[in-house]
């Protein structure tokens, strides 16, 4: 049977991963190319056991910090432009705010991976996932953009069904060499594009959004300012507005600190005025801002 077969083709997207020094000091010899990456899996799945199933809610906490402090945006790599649009706030209070909306951008990703359902794969196919979700910055007319450390944007909206989709689909394809039936998405498996796979089931994803906007009977609903911003992010949440405050808690915060929003929800399939369509925005009783969804 053949052996390595997650290695091989992580080494075909990522070379020289296996002379890493983060993969190296597992294996003693950086020659050893996909040994070394097994073993390096191997370890991070040791790790990931023991905080997952520790009874100590501390090292579960521990490892997630680990996370945070190595991707989430630093301060220093925050350009000076941010902070310009952003003059009602201290520098101090705008960094914490951005820090903060990337970590809970972020927790939905590592509670999979740190979770059950991610544990039937490999650790490779969690490390091609995760490694490409890092790449994915803001999303833009059909795309994601590059992220690079300093970008501000929230990591990528979470979806379970579009996550584990991608893990089956890349599982079957290297370790059992089975065809994917979608013509489309065995193409973009075997190329080893993780934003491009994303990209893909993301915008399916909106198409079956807009496809729930056909009815204009709605109602408005009113966030007023000053009020706890939770309601306005959770109702906004992976909705497909191409809103700033739906995919950053920090910028919806931001929007109910100086402004009242009015937004205009229709019907869903459950009959539920939950499809966000348009927003108006106001501060000291004037209309400032009126924004429409993405079409």
């Amino acid at each position: 049977m053949e052996k390595y077969k997650g290695e091989k083709f992580l080494d075909q997207l990522y070379k020289d991963l296996y002379k890493d020094a983060s993969v190296v000091k597992y294996s003693g010899n950086k020659n050893l190319k996909y040994q070394n990456l097994n073993q390096y899996f191997k370890q991070l799945e040791r790790v990931h056991l023991l905080a997952t199933t520790s009874k100590r809610e501390s090292d579960l906490r521990y490892l997630k910090q680990l996370y945070y402090d190595k991707y989430v945006i630093k301060e220093e790599d925050i350009k000076e432009a941010y902070f310009q649009k952003r003059p009602e706030q201290s520098r101090e209070e705008a960094t914490k705010n951005l820090m903060d909306s990337q970590k809970r951008s972020l927790d939905p990703w590592l509670s999979y991976f740190m979770g059950e359902e991610a544990r039937k794969y490999p650790m490779w196919v969690c490390y091609f996932v995760f490694q490409g979700m890092l790449q994915l910055g803001s999303y833009q007319d059909g795309s994601f953009m590059k992220r690079t450390k300093d970008t501000t944007a929230s990591f990528a909206p979470f979806y379970e069904n579009i996550v584990s989709c991608i893990m089956r689909d890349i599982y079957q394809m290297v370790e059992e060499k089975k065809d994917i039936k979608e013509e489309e998405v065995g193409k973009l498996l075997k190329e080893g594009s993780f934003k491009k796979l994303y990209t893909y089931y993301y915008n399916q994803e909106q198409k079956k959004k807009k496809q729930e906007r056909t009815s204009l009977d709605g109602i408005f609903k009113e966030y007023k300012q000053k009020e706890n911003y939770h309601r306005l992010f959770h109702d906004l949440y992976q909705k497909g507005t191409s809103w700033c405050i739906e995919e950053n808690r920090s910028d919806a915060k931001e929007a109910l600190e100086n402004s009242s929003l009015y937004i205009y929800y229709t019907k869903d399939k459950d009959g539920e005025y939950s499809i966000p369509r348009s927003a108006i925005r106001l501060r000291d009783g004037k209309v400032v801002e009126i924004r429409g969804i993405r079409k």
